[in-house]
């Protein structure tokens, strides 16, 4: 994966700092520290359900302030509503762009 990156960001012409690709489960303690002190983060959602969603956004949001998720799918759900409610809750306060 290290060198399709490398590959790619060589045809874009795109240049990168130091990074670190790690396998593993993003919900394990043994990732913590790792995730909580990373300023970039790929998520491959696209299979999880709505239950190990809710948990990734649990997790994240101990990362530092300016910490980019890439992620395969939104997070939450279409039909998910934000209110005046919930609106302050932790979990939604992520800024979502979308990619073509």
């Amino acid at each position: 994966m290290i060198c399709e990156f490398r590959r790619w960001m060589e045809f874009y012409g795109k240049t990168y700092s130091n990074f670190e690709l790690v396998k593993g489960d993003f919900l394990s303690e043994e990732h913590r520290a790792t995730i909580n002190g990373s300023t970039v983060i790929f998520v491959n959602n696209f299979a999880f359900g709505p239950e190990v969603d809710l948990q990734l956004k649990e997790r994240f949001h101990d990362l530092r302030e300016g910490s980019k998720i890439v992620s395969s799918r939104e997070f939450r759900p279409m039909n998910m509503q934000i209110s005046e409610r919930n609106l302050s809750g932790h979990l939604y306060m992520y800024a979502i762009l979308f990619c073509d």
